[in-house]
């Protein structure tokens, strides 16, 4: 199979593309930036060009897949309006431009912002903090971004709940990958070497989650691989524990103690839940901060 990653240069990019070259699949990418160090064949272009999509494929050809990854990653490196402006216009060219092509398989990188967090509104512990509004944490949790971010990511899922339908006359499968925090392997090596309760303005609000690169490369990888029927579905993926160096429990007593679901989640060890995750892609997350601890101590 062939498919197309849209950021194929970025971090998570470089992380999909392997993944599915290690899977055995063809793969091409489309990068604003270019990289002579790419991993695979790549198109040089905006997305915010409407006609980049169908010179990619008069390019490459039509694939069998596209993994659209390439927005703006938060609101704090642009203007809120021109954040979201401009996510929605890639996100549309993107997939508009694919599903006219007849591409029936989408993936798409959305964000826990669409339902927690929000990078400016950290706030203060106080009556500027925003807390989760319970636990598990899941694709179930009310949706409620606080930043255009946020709202660029659920507009895009709505939309691709109406593209991926039969009215439209696409009948695609179109997977919208909810993703934390993201940790290259440094990341991952400080994370487990911290110590104490970390700040809350450092993830509180979204319950301290992550997820390591390889691990969110491969959710990215199953939702465009495994067998999924039509329609439009959302997931959500993270790590079980906590990033930082306190533990659950120690998290819960310091800032969630009045969230509904917190005594639940120091019984389960964790404040998510991504069974719907494991049952759609049969994804499970391998680099574990917990795991990895728990085998530097024996």
């Amino acid at each position: 199979m062939r498919y197309l990653v849209t950021g194929s240069n970025g971090g998570l990019g470089t992380a999909l593309v392997r993944a599915l070259l290690d899977r055995g699949h063809a793969v091409v990418g489309v990068d604003s930036v270019a990289n002579g160090d790419a991993l695979c064949p790549t198109h040089v272009g905006t997305l915010l060009d409407p006609y980049t999509i169908p010179r990619v494929f008069d390019r490459f050809g039509v694939p069998d897949g596209v993994a659209h990854l390439a927005n703006h990653t938060n609101t704090m490196h642009a203007p809120q309006e021109l954040v979201l402006r401009e996510n929605l216009s890639m996100n549309v060219s993107v997939f508009i431009g694919a599903l006219q092509a007849g591409v029936k398989r989408l993936a798409f990188s959305s964000s826990i912002q669409t339902m927690l967090g929000g990078i400016e509104r950290w706030g203060e512990i106080g009556d500027g903090a925003i807390y989760p509004p319970a636990f598990p944490v899941s694709e179930r949790t009310p949706a409620r971004p606080s930043n255009t971010y946020g709202l660029s990511k659920l507009m895009t899922e709505h939309a691709l709940e109406h593209a991926a339908s039969e009215m439209m006359g696409f009948g695609a499968t179109c997977v919208s990958v909810r993703l934390p925090f993201l940790m290259r392997d440094q990341a991952f090596e400080r994370n487990l070497k911290a110590e104490g309760t970390p700040d809350y303005r450092w993830g509180g609000c979204e319950a301290f989650c992550y997820l390591h690169m390889d691990d969110a490369a491969d959710a990215m990888a199953r939702a465009l691989t495994q067998e999924i029927p039509k329609g439009a579905h959302v997931v959500w993926c993270s790590a079980p524990d906590p990033r930082g160096g306190a533990s659950l429990a120690q998290l819960v007593d310091a800032y969630y103690a009045d969230v509904p679901g917190s005594d639940e989640a120091k019984r389960s060890g964790s404040f998510h839940d991504c069974s719907r995750a494991a049952e759609l892609l049969g994804w499970t997350p391998e680099r574990v901060l917990a795991d990895a601890r728990a085998q530097t101590e024996r």
